[in-house]
């Protein structure tokens, strides 16, 4: 029998729990967030814990304390996260009208990519570098606008208030179905006139239907915008 099986049966003798044991996984945060993210889009943000996140990665659930500092820490780095996703991959586009279109169609994915996160971000949970990063997106966005002070801080009220309401509606309050088929056949042999309705104007919560309203809402800027010029 060799030196090295002697140590290794000796170790087992003695009861040492290092000897034979498999190296901890090294973790690190953004694993860690990306498991927990995982988990609140497929099965809802209350399924969210440290040991259901350590449970996905097959890690002991204390292990996940070198990285994070609560479960409050984790959902401001899972909303951080989302957050990130509104940011432009390129340069902002020049003219305003693409330019607030661009972000808003990102801001729109984003939350309903991700229902949970507007009700984190009512916590008010501390701002991370996305969110940071975010709000400097923002401020160049703006500055497309030829206008200045309260009206263009109106004007980005707007588009947020209307993206978070088309929001809202597509990920609460109704199943997918309700929202989907918003008007039926039934609604439509009833009312022949909303046979006119393309299929797509059926639905509440379609990316067509975002879309739409987004058109209606920067067009109306647009004509306020001329208006303030013409005056």
């Amino acid at each position: 029998m060799g030196p090295e099986v002697k140590d290794r049966q000796a170790g087992r003798l003695d009861g040492d729990p290092r000897r034979g044991r498999k190296p901890a996984r090294r973790l690190t945060p953004e694993e860690i967030t990306a498991a927990a993210m995982g988990i609140a889009d497929t099965q809802g943000l209350d399924s969210v814990s440290i040991r259901r996140v350590a449970a996905e990665l097959g890690a002991p659930p204390m292990s996940l304390y070198g990285h994070i500092g609560s479960k409050q820490d984790l959902l401001a780095r899972m909303a951080d996260e989302v957050v990130g996703e509104v940011l432009l991959p390129g340069p902002i586009p020049e003219l305003w009208r693409e330019a607030l279109g661009a972000v808003a169609a990102r801001q729109y994915l984003a939350f309903t990519g991700h229902p949970w996160v507007i009700s984190i971000f009512s916590d008010r949970l501390p701002l991370g570098p996305n969110a940071h990063a975010a709000t400097t997106q923002a401020a160049r966005v703006m500055e497309r606008l030829p206008v200045k002070g309260a009206e263009v801080w109106g004007i980005f009220g707007a588009i947020n208030d209307y993206i978070l309401g088309f929001s809202l509606r597509s990920v609460a309050g109704s199943t997918a179905d309700d929202l989907e088929r918003a008007i039926t056949d039934v609604d439509v042999a009833e009312l022949p006139d909303l046979a006119v309705l393309p299929e797509t104007a059926r639905s509440r919560s379609s990316p067509e239907r975002f879309r739409f309203g987004l058109k209606l809402l920067l067009d109306g800027i647009e004509q306020r915008l001329r208006e303030i010029e013409g005056s």
